[in-house]
């Protein structure tokens, strides 16, 4: 392994959907698929809620998960004002881009000549696919924070977790009355401003704006139930530092829950005879653009993970560090976004 660059980064804060554990943003791609439904509609109707949509009110822990949530949500994905913008916005850009037909179809068939009348989009089951899809420990980004946790102490590395999570209630089913465990837990925050207990999960929506849209993105935590031999809470263990959204009531790319983040992994590194960390002391691994660039105003050093890009920011990771995390072999060549 290289030398690390100079200056590394004596902090490490990983987002858990899309980067520690796979990203459900798959599911939100099949959903639109099966249901002709156009590729990036239900992302672009969550972000034009913000901040005051269903999506958002449930990470920062202001709306329970029930069904007055999922009938607030339904409202949100069929906004018809937001439909008709994103309806013509798309068929500009095909127009522009000289799609023919065949092209256009094949992306969906939902309304391809009516803008009036949004998708009907049955929230239970699209959230419940979320939710079931991001159980699972990413293949190569968990086994290289598990090397990461036995390398901290050494190298004076604090580690954390930055995550816009859902609290489950206690005995929740998904929409087929199948009980559902999340697997994580996290530990309430002394920053808590709403309480309303249960379970949660690490479930983060792609926020970005219109030129990234494209690029798909990020969710939650591994379960019991999961195909691995992964104890539930080891994510858990592996992170001694825990900012939940809907436990703190702020949520990313909010400023305050950055300086939340920095204040507890100074707590963390004076708990450990630490020397006192700055913004620019933390590496904060992210799969949306938009936490990203809240982070970078806040002054931590960043990098961003591309959906299906796990391994390529595995090898980032090295680099930065000069250690070896991951195995040789993993997804497409390059190199992740820094």
């Amino acid at each position: 392994m290289t030398s690390p660059t100079t200056n590394p980064p004596r902090a490490i804060l990983f987002d858990i959907g899309g980067v520690v554990v796979q990203s459900p943003f798959q599911a939100i791609l099949d959903y639109e698929r099966a249901h002709g439904i156009p590729a990036g509609w239900i992302n672009t109707a969550i972000s034009r809620a913000a901040p005051a949509g269903a999506w958002q009110r449930l990470e920062r822990g202001e709306m329970a998960l029930d069904e007055a949530f999922f009938a607030a949500w339904a409202k949100d994905l069929s906004d018809p004002v937001v439909w008709r913008e994103f309806w013509l916005a798309r068929r500009g850009k095909e127009r522009n881009n000289n799609h023919n037909s065949s092209s256009s179809s094949s992306s969906s068939n939902h309304n391809k000549n009516d803008a009036s009348v949004p998708p009907h989009i049955h929230t239970p089951t699209l959230f419940w696919s979320m939710m079931r899809l991001s159980r699972h420990p990413d293949p190569h980004m968990y086994p290289a924070l598990r090397r990461l946790h036995v390398l901290a102490p050494s190298r004076g590395l604090v580690l954390g977790a930055l995550s816009n999570t859902v609290i489950f209630p206690a005995g929740v089913r998904d929409e087929t009355g199948t009980p559902f465990d999340s697997g994580l837990r996290f530990e309430r925050h002394h920053h808590h401003q709403q309480q309303q207990g249960g379970t949660e999960s690490a479930v983060l929506v792609r926020e970005e704006n219109a030129a990234e849209r494209s690029e798909a993105s990020e969710h939650s935590e591994p379960s019991a139930s999961s195909t691995t031999s992964t104890a539930p809470h080891d994510i858990r263990a592996l992170l001694p530092v825990q900012i939940s959204s809907a436990h703190s009531g702020l949520r990313k790319p909010d400023a305050a829950i950055y300086a939340l983040a920095l204040r507890a992994l100074n707590a963390e590194a004076a708990r450990r005879g630490l020397p006192a960390l700055s913004a620019h002391d933390v590496l904060f691994l992210d799969d949306i653009g938009q936490n990203l660039r809240g982070a970078r105003a806040a002054g931590m050093r960043t990098l961003k993970v591309e959906l299906g890009g796990t391994a390529r920011a595995v090898r980032a990771l090295e680099g930065m560090l000069g250690v070896r995390l991951g195995d040789e072999m993993g997804e497409e060549g390059g190199r992740a976004k820094l």
